[in-house]
């Protein structure tokens, strides 16, 4: 057997997957930290006459804070200030305080670096912020804590994994593959804008409208798929290795899985033998005349109808033991879905037993093609996790970055000032 090609596609899901098995603290994995800096941009470099005035749109914070004021700060004393609802830059900015222009405003933060690439608070929010500002109309103080945590210790593994996932695949590569990329992405960008109408203008406007990305953007996401998905090729996917050995091992672990034990399942009528005779011929004149078993049960009422469903060794209930032995002896011969005993009688009651449905699952042995592909995809995708553990690991002891509890806890910061109501 030969393991299916893997795709561009799988690449992207293996650095996602790896990322959600990891946790924010690394120990020594982690460099020295580059602390938090903040770009200024003068709201006159915005297009404004000069005596337009601004109007800060800002929600009334909540007073019962999750953090201390003390915890509002970067590592080097300054404000974690950005825009957004709810959100102060700097101590004299108030809500709905009139700004006008050439005041400086803080509107982003550098909260980390991954392999000399750094990390800007509003490029990190982007993709998960209207799942922040969902979440901080769902909830409030430390609840809004607490999950915009998981949110945003999610989204920094997978930047920090992609990051480096991304700096590896690059550094593999030779010169004549770097030009190959070169020819590649221009052989794919003419391809792309001619599924576009051929225009170069019409391509850029309909991927900003469908996917909120240029030309540009949509290439380098190309690019980068298809280096991770050559990373993987390369670093992971030779040693994932399954014998013929290991499914035998896998099938004689699942073996009940693919030859599951027959069911039956079974309806009854009981009728007081003493105190009931009329219902008990009733009933006999019924079925014998044809009219259907859960019908009859139906209208006898008193908890007659659908019983219960055993499931059955051999193919029928010879081998199931039931705490009456006249019972046992009664249905000892229904084998087929229609089946019905004869009226028999258990104490003071008078029995009928009738089979609504018997179930004979395929029997599926281990030279059965299917099975062996079913285990084998199981034995590669638990190897393949493996090594995927594994080379995460060797790339985290490489990689040169921040602290990622220090980032995460700064950004944390940052989501609860800016989306916190």
């Amino acid at each position: 057997m030969t393991d299916p090609p893997l795709t561009a596609a799988s690449g992207i899901a293996f650095v996602v997957r790896a990322g959600l098995a990891l946790g924010l603290g690394f120990g020594g994995c982690a460099r020295p930290t580059v602390a938090p800096v903040v770009r200024p941009v003068s709201l006159a470099a915005f297009a404004q006459p000069p005596e337009a005035t601004f109007e800060a749109d800002l929600a009334e914070r909540d007073t019962e804070s999750a953090w201390d004021e003390d915890e509002q700060q970067g590592a080097d004393g300054a404000p974690l200030v950005a825009t957004g609802p709810g959100f102060q830059a700097g101590p004299a900015l108030l809500p709905s305080q009139r700004l006008r222009p050439g005041e400086r405003v803080l509107v982003d933060s550098l909260v980390g670096q991954v392999n000399g690439q750094p990390i800007f608070a509003d490029e990190f929010f982007e993709p998960i912020e209207d799942q922040l500002v969902a979440l901080s109309k769902q909830t409030r103080g430390e609840q809004f804590v607490i999950e915009a945590g998981a949110l945003v210790s999610e989204e920094l593994r997978q930047v920090v994994l992609n990051a480096l996932f991304l700096a590896e695949a690059e550094a593999m590569l030779t010169v004549e593959e770097k030009q190959g990329i070169r020819a590649w992405l221009a052989h794919l960008e003419k391809n792309v804008i001619a599924g576009y109408g051929g225009s170069r203008e019409q391509t850029d406007r309909a991927l900003r409208e469908s996917e909120d990305q240029s030309i540009e953007d949509h290439l380098e996401g190309m690019k980068d798929r298809a280096l991770i998905q050559k990373l993987v090729q390369e670093k992971i996917a030779p040693r994932v290795i399954v014998s013929w050995r290991d499914i035998e091992r896998e099938y004689q672990r699942r073996e009940a899985e693919f030859n599951p034990s027959p069911e039956i399942t079974l309806a009854r009528i009981r009728v007081p033998t003493a105190s009931q005779p009329e219902i008990i011929e009733e009933v006999t004149l019924r079925l014998a005349a044809g009219e259907g078993f859960l019908e009859v049960a139906e209208s006898v009422g008193r908890g007659n109808g659908v019983w219960e469903t055993f499931e059955v060794a051999d193919g029928d209930l010879s081998n199931v033991e039931f705490a009456n032995e006249t019972l046992t002896d009664a249905l000892a011969g229904l084998r087929v879905t229609g089946d019905m005993t004869e009226a028999f009688e258990i104490g003071t009651t008078t029995w009928w037993v009738y089979v609504v449905e018997f179930d004979l699952p395929e029997r599926r042995d281990l030279y059965d093609p299917d099975v062996q592909r079913i285990l084998a995809s199981a034995i590669r995708r638990a190897r393949g996790g493996e090594e995927q553990d594994r080379f995460i690991a060797s790339l985290l002891e490489r990689g040169i970055f921040d602290e990622l509890e220090e980032m995460g806890q700064r950004l944390l910061r940052i989501a609860v000032r800016r989306y916190a109501r």
